[in-house]
């Protein structure tokens, strides 16, 4: 049996919609909406778009988004960013960010120029300054930090969080590394290294396994002992 909806209950939300329609928008209205649910600020910014066949496409930033034509869920916030894309489901949010995109699909990308060299590359995700910055056709990547993978173009399913991690990796594919220069100069595949220059100076080498830990604290001797006494006064 059905529960009746209270009475009360119906005319709350009468007086409510009542209410609401008469009630004004925010003034000055925004502008910059189009149809299609777009919304585009800034010179040229999603000014090729068919606003029947794309849409919720948002564009702020001169030359935003420029070149899409039909495209759905784009995110473009900065100037250029995503300039030469026609692919769907992209972000970008910094200058010139993902600038060079095609066709690359559902890449994420957050700091300055970060995957600008991507084209078809796809499901990529970038954050910090330059971060991919000269990935084109690398897949399935996820970098955090300033410069991390910097030079990869091709490789994929890599993974690299600090600052310099995998920085002068090209072509090399399955690689992870976390810490601040990290496999800094590996070029080959299937390696793991974790701390602070872990496999630093690695290039050629493979299915590498390096995890730096923190160097054990010295004590001087003088210390150590005023330490002691302290505690077996306390």
């Amino acid at each position: 049996m059905k529960t009746p909806i209270p009475l009360f209950l119906i005319i709350f939300s009468l007086t409510c919609f009542a209410f609401l329609s008469k009630s004004q928008a925010v003034i000055p209205p925004p502008d910059g909406g189009y149809p299609g649910g777009n919304t585009a600020e800034g010179h040229l910014a999603l000014a090729r778009l068919n606003t029947s066949a794309g849409l919720y496409n948002t564009a702020v930033g001169v030359y935003s988004l420029l070149s899409i034509t039909d495209g759905d869920l784009c995110t473009a916030l900065g100037a250029g960013t995503l300039f030469a894309n026609t692919a769907p489901e992209n972000t970008a949010i910094g200058a010139g960010v993902l600038f060079s995109n095609s066709t690359g699909t559902e890449n994420a990308a957050l700091g300055t120029f970060s995957l600008f060299s991507n084209t078809t590359g796809s499901f990529n995700t970038a954050a910090g300054s330059q971060v991919l910055f000269a990935n084109t056709t690398g897949t399935e990547n996820t970098a955090n930090g300033t410069f991390a993978l910097n030079a990869n173009t091709e490789g994929s399913f890599n993974t690299a969080i600090g600052a310099f991690a995998l920085a002068d990796n090209t072509t090399g594919s399955e690689n992870t590394a976390m810490g601040v220069n990290a496999l800094f100069s590996n070029t080959a595949g299937g390696n793991t290294g974790i701390g602070a220059n872990a496999l630093r100076a690695n290039t050629t080498g493979f299915q590498n396994t390096a995890v730096v830990t923190a160097r054990s604290l010295t004590i001087p001797t003088a210390l150590s002992t005023r330490l002691s006494v302290q505690a077996r006064l306390l």
